[in-house]
């Protein structure tokens, strides 16, 4: 009996998971859309690290000054 059970039930499982397979496609697509170029994704991950560099400059040069 259980594995009759187990039988019937697989096309629901199956269903269940294609229609999971559609939902994580149709985000992906949409995500995908609203990122931006990958070369600018990178350049703006390195931005903090020049803003920091130039901030310690500046701040260095102030200090001297003083």
């Amino acid at each position: 009996m259980a594995k009759e059970n187990a039988i019937r039930s697989r096309p629901c499982i199956l269903e269940n998971c294609f229609a999971t397979k559609d939902k994580l496609k149709d985000l992906d697509e949409r995500i995908a859309s609203l990122l931006e170029d990958p070369d600018e994704m990178e350049q703006e991950a390195f931005e903090p690290e020049d803003k920091q560099d130039i901030m310690d400059k500046t701040s260095s040069q102030i200090s001297s000054f003083l």
